[in-house]
Parts: structure tokens; sequence; C-alpha cells
């Protein structure tokens, strides 16, 4: 049996369990061994992978790139070992692969047109680092929502972060420490998400009455929480998929041009928004 590696930034990702989950199904139909390899992104332990990927165990690989600045590095190195390569979630226009993203700027700006729609003009937004693509067109999505509503936007309403939940919690506060602090967050992922809502609840506000707040990814506890939080969920086990799927045939016709998939994603309104009092 052949075999396929899934290279993506951190299991514990609810999103990228489910992603790897869709590799996984489609690779063992289609008769592949699926080897994970988790690089909790750290590009050193990337590398690692990579070079031991080019020994010749696997055929191909779908990667989801610690830093996409290097993602041009990481898909050559592959190449050179005769690894086939889909990028997902993570590429760039630069580089010739197939890759699987979502709708992120149409997704994110479903979610803010939405806060808007309720009433709210000072949206926070708790962005991700700026170096990376799909987070710019979340970015895009929320300047589009307000540009088309004729909202304009304060600088200091952006606060950056990386994917993790102490610097998301930073972020959260420098936002809610201002002298005019918003009334409706919109953050960037899953599990920054976290760092916000606890950021929240150590000031004691309560959601939505004091603070409306909407997350880029359907987290495993979205619906479990108090109050349910609103989503803008991608498809996050089709994705993985479509990657396997064109990682197949990239293995069959290894000369077909790139194909890059855009999936959609979806708004899902629970309870952590409300119309504006």
């Amino acid at each position: 049996m052949q075999a396929l590696a899934a290279i993506i930034p951190d299991i514990q990702n609810p999103f990228f369990t489910q992603v790897v989950h869709g590799i996984e199904d489609t690779a063992f139909a289609a008769g592949y061994m699926l080897f994970l390899c988790d690089t909790e992104d750290r590009e050193a332990r990337e590398m690692r992978y990579i070079e031991g990927l080019n020994s010749g165990t696997i055929a191909g690989a779908v990667l989801c790139a610690a830093d996409p600045r290097s993602f041009r590095e990481r898909v050559e190195a592959l190449q050179r070992g005769h690894v086939a390569v889909v990028a997902i979630d993570r590429a760039s226009p630069d580089v010739p692969v197939d890759a699987v993203l979502s709708e992120n700027e149409e997704g994110s700006y479903a979610a803010v047109q939405h806060l808007l729609a309720l009433g709210h003009r000072r949206i926070g937004m708790i962005a991700g680092p700026e170096y990376f693509p799909f987070g710019q067109e979340r970015l895009d999505g929320y300047l589009r929502a307000h540009a088309e509503c004729g909202v304009a936007v304060a600088p200091e309403l952006i606060s950056r972060a990386d994917f993790r939940r102490a610097s998301a919690e930073t972020a959260a506060n420098r936002l809610l420490d201002l002298p005019a602090p918003p009334t409706a967050l919109f953050v960037y992922c899953g599990p920054m998400a976290v760092g916000a809502v606890k950021a929240i609840r150590i000031r004691g506000l309560k959601m939505p009455t004091d603070l409306a707040l909407i997350v880029f990814d359907d987290v495993d506890w979205s619906e479990a929480g108090d109050p349910p939080l609103s989503v803008v969920a991608q498809p996050a086990y089709e994705m993985g998929c479509r990657a396997a799927d064109l990682l197949i045939r990239r293995l069959d016709q290894p000369q077909a041009p790139a194909e890059l998939v855009r999936l959609a994603t979806k708004f899902v309104h629970r309870g952590s928004c409300c119309h504006m009092n």
C-alpha cells in the first residue's frame, strides 16, 4: 500500500482535526496509507518532517505550511524528493501547486455585515499575522463590509495576534482597554477565540448584551458555551477530502495544470450577538 502524508500545524486545533479526517478517509478509500506530521507551527520541526519524507517513504503530501513566507522553499524541498504536493488552507499565489482554500474574504464579509446590520459601528477585529495571505483575505472581508455600509474603521480597532490563546487574550484586552471600546468582536480563528472569551469573562462582560462576538471557525465547543457562539463555519472535512482527491489526481497526472479549489463558508447565527440597544 502506498503512503501519503498530511503536514499540518496543530492537530489540537479542531479545524485541522477535521481536515486530517477528510484526507485520511479519502486516501484510505483510494488504497493509500496516511502519515500525520504535526509541526506545532514550528518551521524547524516542519523542515525535519519534510527531510524525512524525502527518503522515499511517501508518494505525496498535503501541506499546510507553518509560515507562508517559507511556502515556496517547503514545496520545492518536497518536489526535489519526488513528492507530489497539494497545499491546504495556506498557499501562495506565486507558487504553482494544487491548493484547497476557504472563501475567506466572503466568510469574513458575511460575519461583519451581520454585525453592522445589528447596529454595531465599532467592531473590533482580532486579526492574525500580517504575512498570512488568508489572514489578509479575512481582513479584506471585514474592511469591505464596513466600506459598503459607509462606516469608517478606526485603526485601533484592528488588534493582531498569533494563533495562540495567550496572544489572542492580549489582543482582546488591547481592544477592551480603548477609551471607546468596541461593541462587538470578530475573531480570526477558533484557537484565538478561547483567549478572547477569557478576556471578556475576566472583565465580567456578558455576551451578547455587553459585547457581541463572532468567530471565524465553528470550534467544537461553540454550541456548548453560554451563550453559544455565532461562527463562520469552514467545510474542514470536505477541504481534506478535496485535497486528497487533488493529490491522488496529481500522482496520476503529474503534468496537469495546477488547480485552485475554493470552498464556501457558512455564517451560523447563534446567541453571542444581538441588536444594539
